[in-house]
């Protein structure tokens, strides 16, 4: 829904809600530290192993949405402070990258951008600024070298004393492109050496953009085994769940998966957000939490679907209940999200992804459901339905029964 000042009043009461559940990222957040963070099985792992054992390389997974990137935050900010409490405040030896190519990333840090690589958390500037600073310090070595040919110096000019003194486009013009380009490649590498942690959040990928996937993960690889011939750092890189196994590098790695959040983790992360549930009942929230399938990022856009219909409808002189909740969130829109999350489960097979939506949706509702009926209700052939089921079998269902004389019940897995 465009917003426009017609429309802003009737959010007046709720604005806070509706900025925290559009800012659908982790990246939009201004904070680092976030204090309603609920954190989930997998990250708990990631941090005890870390904490027992250095180096390796891990895999943090999870599907989109599931907090991968909010886990690296946290880990990070973790991490830094326990530096800044042991007395190495102008040092953190714990590295945070988005990752770009390294092309790019470099150019970034040239241009001044601090959002590629956040070293503190105090002041997240500081890395272009460094890198600038270096960079430059480089470059005036290398213009001091002893050389065949002298320096092509204006009259009245002399190399600078200071490196910031130095003009950059002009000292790149005497040392030419490729040894720039070297500079460049070892200040970039510097930016990782000596850390005893490296967090590397990758992008959300196309599942049919495999060249860009290959790309990053060579370029990471390049970097591990270069760091990894003088120090050995533990290097954590958060991943898509689906695209793991498609490249070489993630044989070297242990995998951890980030597993979805319960209903009641959720519920406790809204009630730790805004010290409370409004403008929804608690039982509106644990049911947007099972619609959700314990996915943040899903329980978040959610949330905004039904507070934007609740403020349109003028319904604020009562809280937002279940039945509101469900109204609001239509099964196309619930089908169309698992749809995506069945991709892995039913690779092939478009039809099959949007029936195990459909599925679950129907035992959601219903609760425990003969496996006959439920074929019938769906419109689904039997032999279809126990092959979905046999894909859900342990990770969203179960089934029970099955002896002579009795049918399997299929149950849906609480979160």
């Amino acid at each position: 829904m465009e917003r426009t000042e017609d429309t802003i009043d009737i959010y007046s009461g709720t604005g806070a809600v509706l900025s925290w559940a559009y800012k659908l990222s982790s990246e939009e957040r201004d904070r680092l530290w976030n204090s309603a963070y609920i954190e989930p099985d997998g990250f708990r792992r990631v941090l005890k192993r870390l904490e027992v054992a250095k180096g390796g390389v891990i895999a943090l997974t999870g599907v989109q949405g599931a907090g991968k990137t909010e886990g690296l935050r946290r880990l990070f900010a973790i991490f830094s402070m326990l530096a800044w409490l042991r007395g190495n405040r102008t040092a953190p030896d714990v590295v945070l990258v988005r990752w770009q190519t390294s092309a790019n990333q470099i150019q970034s840090l040239l241009n001044g951008d601090a959002e590629v690589f956040i070293p503190s958390p105090l002041h997240p500037d500081e890395p272009a600024k460094w890198f600038q600073a270096e960079y430059r310090a480089r470059l005036q070595r290398e213009l001091r070298k002893p050389r065949m040919l002298p320096l092509r110096l204006p009259e009245g000019r002399e190399i600078p004393a200071r490196p910031e003194d130095l003009d950059v486009r002009w000292a790149e013009g005497q040392v030419g492109s490729s040894t720039c380009e070297k500079i460049k490649e070892e200040v970039w590498l510097d930016v990782f050496a000596k850390k005893s942690l490296i967090l590397i959040d990758l992008p959300d990928y196309s599942r049919s953009d495999r060249r860009l996937i290959t790309r990053h993960l060579s370029e990471i690889y390049r970097l591990w085994d270069r760091l990894s011939r003088y120090s050995a750092p533990a290097i954590v890189i958060a991943i898509q769940k689906d695209l793991i196994n498609r490249h070489f590098f993630f044989d070297k790695m242990e995998k951890i998966e980030i597993s979805p959040l319960t209903s009641e983790e959720l519920l406790r992360s809204y009630v730790g957000e805004f010290d409370g549930t409004y403008p929804f009942t608690e039982a509106a929230l644990l049911k947007l939490a099972v619609l959700s399938r314990g996915i943040p990022r899903r329980f978040k856009r959610y949330a905004a679907l039904v507070t934007e219909a609740w403020c349109e409808q003028g319904a604020q002189h009562e809280p937002i209940n279940p039945e509101f909740v469900s109204k609001a969130v239509t099964e196309d829109r619930l089908i169309e999200d698992l749809e995506v999350e069945f991709e892995e489960l039913f690779p092939r097979s478009p039809e099959h992804q949007r029936q195990a939506g459909r599925l679950l949706l129907r035992l959601s509702e219903r609760g425990p459901t003969d496996q006959t009926n439920l074929a019938k209700d769906l419109h689904i052939k039997q032999y279809e339905m126990s092959r979905i089921l046999a894909k859900l079998e342990g990770r969203y269902t179960r089934r029970e029964g099955g002896a002579e004389g009795h049918r399997k019940i299929v149950h849906l897995l609480e979160l």
